[in-house]
């Protein structure tokens, strides 16, 4: 036995959708640049490897140097080197891990 199933309405479309695809315009590029959320992603990258005991030796670059540190630890702005130099992590923009 075979049912006939009841046939559905399908209106047909005949106009075009206006979305946001069509809709938005943005002149300007955007260009990815060094953000302190990444020199802040490598900072915890560098301490969650961080041993009990250990000093970390990195190398970090800054608008003016560029110098192999030893870290012992950081502050909410500031990272403490073994010499006990504080140096602004607004100011990194580099780190390295020396392997």
């Amino acid at each position: 036995m075979e049912k006939k199933l009841p046939k559905v309405f399908v209106n047909q479309i005949d106009k075009s959708f206006t979305n946001n695809e069509k809709v938005f315009y943005s002149k300007e590029k955007v260009i990815p640049s060094k953000s302190e959320t990444t020199i802040y992603q490598k900072l915890n990258l560098i301490f969650h490897s961080f041993k009990n005991g250990e000093k970390l030796s990195v190398w970090i670059e800054t608008k003016d140097w560029k110098a192999k540190k030893k870290i012992i630890g950081k502050t909410r702005n500031y990272l403490i080197t073994i010499e006990n130099e504080k140096i602004p992590i607004k100011e990194i923009l580099d780190l390295k891990k020396e392997s």
